[in-house]
């Protein structure tokens, strides 16, 4: 009786702490933080820094427990009764699978217990299940963050892409890859960026669309002449025409590196930020 009230109050201040928040999540003994993305729903222990973690907003349900939204793809966390395969983000609503006990065990650490089957999570090798006892579960660390910002959904019009880190204006090279090369802005390529809520960003000098390949690993590229999912991308408004960009092949966001920009920043905050200048100031 006394473990059951002890487990109730733990739960408690659990939400207390937690409830309608949005979270980052991190494996205690790794030190890697958890993520979860469309192209590789399960979660898993890959994130260096807290700015690589996905990010979840939890809300708490009149029982104590909570469902964790996923706020890149919108699916739930999701455990499965059986306790055999990884714990992911793959529910597009919540039932009794998707929702979760927190209970603390320390400051900003806990042990999280599946409604599923009444077991726990703990990190085996890359990924997490919810198939240990109490005593055998991990340890997560969870500290609130503040949520990304949302698309910015509609036409964007023709627009240079200006690297705002290096202040370099996207350019394309001979191979067709979206590369930032000089600081001159009319040296820069014109891209036309049409959607509502995905966005093409074609290249107005061939009418071809930016693509960005499932792995990202490897630079984008203006080549397709149809746009299809691979064409497609989320453009979130940061600041005075600031933006982060999220490519649809893969669900990860835009990053500039020595080869050129590439989809494979795990969260909005390790992508790049990117500067839409207006090119046709004169026409809006």
């Amino acid at each position: 009786m006394i473990r059951a009230f002890l487990a109730t109050l733990a739960c408690a201040l659990a939400a207390r702490a937690l409830s309608d928040s949005s979270i980052a999540i991190q494996d205690v003994t790794s030190g890697l933080w958890i993520v979860s993305y469309a192209a590789a729903t399960n979660l898993a222990p890959l994130g260096t820094s807290v700015t690589q973690a996905t990010i979840f907003d939890v809300a708490q349900l009149a029982t104590g427990a909570f469902e964790v939204l996923n706020y890149e793809t919108h699916q739930f966390m999701t455990a499965d009764s059986s306790g055999t395969a990884p714990v992911a983000s793959t529910r597009s609503q919540a039932g009794t699978d998707e929702k979760f006990f927190f209970i603390q065990t320390g400051t900003n650490t806990y042990i999280i217990q599946a409604n599923s089957n009444g077991l726990y999570l703990q990190t085996i090798g890359g990924a997490i299940y919810n198939n240990a006892t109490e005593a055998g579960a991990s340890v997560y660390t969870v500290v609130t963050q503040t949520a990304p910002v949302t698309n910015a959904e509609g036409t964007l019009g023709e627009v240079f892409i200006e690297d705002v880190a290096s202040s370099l204006y996207v350019t394309v090279s001979g191979s067709s890859a979206l590369v930032p090369t000089t600081s001159v802005r009319a040296s820069g390529a014109i891209f036309k960026l049409n959607g509502d809520t995905l966005t093409t960003i074609e290249y107005l000098t061939t009418g071809e669309f930016v693509t960005a390949t499932m792995p990202g690993n490897q630079p984008l590229t203006a080549t397709a002449v149809t746009p299809s999912a691979w064409e497609e991308y989320s453009v979130f408004f940061l600041s005075s025409g600031r933006y982060a960009i999220k490519a649809n092949s893969n669900g990860l966001y835009l990053q500039t590196t020595s080869a050129g920009i590439v989809n494979s920043a795990f969260s909005q905050a390790s992508g790049s930020v990117y500067n839409l200048v207006n090119a046709n100031p004169g026409r809006r």
